[in-house]
């Protein structure tokens, strides 16, 4: 709920201050989430680190307040909104509930432009589009 009340007071604000959250949650996302390691085949996963909990709490926050930014802006695509969603799409194969909110922005970035995507894709490079068309197509059973 507070991703999308941010989204809200990002939409109704001025942008001068986007450039500003978005290095802050790109801050957030920086902290390195320390290995899990395996222990045998009863148990697949060992208990977590010293600090893991905090580390994905600190991604996570991260990837609401991007998706925020992102959905502040449901019809439009501004000049920074291309590096943030590549930034954001390294994170998909991240341990829940970061990957799981890479995904649902996706998934709500191509509900909302897929009417004006003919005119939306020009604002992208030929490689941004080849990350988000990755993030957007859903992968094919039989591929």
């Amino acid at each position: 709920m507070a991703a999308t009340t941010l989204s809200g007071i990002v939409r109704c604000s001025q942008r001068d201050a986007t450039q500003k959250l978005i290095s802050r949650f790109k801050k957030h996302l920086s902290v390195p989430l320390p290995e899990r390691k395996k222990r045998d085949r009863s148990e697949p996963m060992g208990p977590p680190p010293e600090g893991y909990s905090e580390a994905l709490v600190k991604r996570h926050a991260g990837v609401l307040g991007l998706s925020s930014l992102l959905q502040a802006f449901p019809y439009d695509v501004p000049e920074w909104m291309p590096g943030v969603m590549v930034f954001l799409a390294r994170y998909v194969s991240d341990p829940p509930p970061v990957s799981t909110t890479v995904k649902k922005v996706f998934g709500d970035f191509k509900r909302t432009h897929q009417d004006t995507w003919h005119e939306d894709q020009k604002q992208f490079s030929q490689e941004e589009l080849e990350v988000l068309t990755d993030m957007l197509i859903s992968p094919s059973y039989y591929a």
